[in-house]
């Protein structure tokens, strides 16, 4: 595991960052905790209580898990072909701003988006960790195609 790890930072003997899936997981595994150490000090962030509490959480694991096994893909797809041009700008001029705004400020928009993220780093790791899975993408459905037959 260790082994495989490291390769995603090694590529022909040179440094390079990770991609796809795995680079979703380094930057998760980096910087969720950033966000709530963050979002904890600065707003006295704290679990909702009562009923709300069960609301924000199956809205962020829901959220999670629609996007990491069925709309990432899509989302991806829609992101760099289309409309290539507008994630920098997105990224970088108002899309930080944004954050700052309307999610960090807001626990109850803020929560859901954390246990989204957490949902998502679970999933990653467990298809990681998984003897019956190879790396991080996720198995695939149906049966395998039958083998071709050789005619001499």
């Amino acid at each position: 595991m260790t082994l495989q790890f490291r390769e995603w930072f090694r590529e022909d003997g040179d440094w390079t960052s990770p991609d796809g899936r795995e680079g979703e997981l380094v930057a998760l595994v980096v910087f969720l905790p950033a966000v709530v150490v963050y979002a904890w000090f600065r707003f006295d962030l704290g679990w909702p209580q009562g009923t709300a509490q069960w609301t924000v959480a199956a809205l962020g694991l829901f959220g999670g898990y629609v996007y990491a096994i069925h709309l990432r893909e899509y989302v991806l797809r829609f992101v760099s072909t289309d409309y290539s041009w507008l994630t920098p700008i997105l990224l970088f001029g108002s899309g930080f701003a944004g954050l700052g705004e309307y999610v960090l400020r807001r626990p109850s928009m803020l929560l859901p988006c954390l246990v989204a993220g957490g949902t998502v780093l679970v999933i990653y790791a467990l298809w990681w960790l998984s003897p019956l899975q190879r790396g991080l993408e996720p198995a695939r459905r149906g049966v395998e195609p039958p083998t071709a037959i050789e005619i001499e």
